[in-house]
């Protein structure tokens, strides 16, 4: 066993083949399957103790964080060079997901409004659709393996709800 890092770390992903590990506390830490630590550089450290979610595409090339204040950036999974941040939700943004296939990037906040980023350019992602399913905020975000639904966890009800993705159909 080798630890990689102490402290609290509320949020834990790892990458597609293990590339990388990536894990939040009052931090953002990266580290390669070895154990190198790399360090994301950030003008405001303080924003990483207010991530809401953390998770890398299924190609492992981006690595995704929501925060509190409505906020998602976007980091190349290679170099961890920063590669975009943009005002996703006017609320505390609470889940992300990348589409398993497509290249888009579900956000919620905890208000219950969904959206979906087109991330083809991951510089300049925009916003495809947006909803309010229903007023009950969300915790977190999965896609379906196959990429038909996409599955919210209701905040504080225990409940997990399945929707439809309206861009399938368009």
């Amino acid at each position: 066993m080798k630890v990689l890092g102490e402290g609290s770390f509320p949020f834990f992903r790892t990458a597609t083949g293990n590339k990388w590990i990536a894990a939040v506390s009052d931090q953002l830490g990266i580290w390669d399957p070895d154990g190198k630590k790399f360090s994301i550089p950030s003008d405001d450290q303080t924003l990483f103790t207010q991530a809401g979610g953390i998770q890398f595409s299924p190609d492992a090339a981006l690595l995704s964080l929501c925060f509190q204040n409505g906020f998602i950036q976007l980091f190349w999974g290679d170099s961890m060079e920063h590669r975009s941040s943009w005002q996703a939700h006017e609320r505390n943004a609470t889940g992300i997901a990348f589409h398993p296939t497509l290249p888009i990037l579900a956000s919620a906040d905890d208000s219950g409004v969904l959206r979906f980023w087109n991330i083809k350019n991951p510089v300049q992602p925009s916003l495809v659709c947006s909803s309010n399913p229903d007023s009950s905020g969300i915790d977190a975000l999965a896609f379906r393996p196959d990429g038909t639904l996409l599955v919210a966890s209701r905040k504080g009800s225990g409940q997990l709800v399945g929707y439809s993705l309206p861009f399938l159909s368009e």
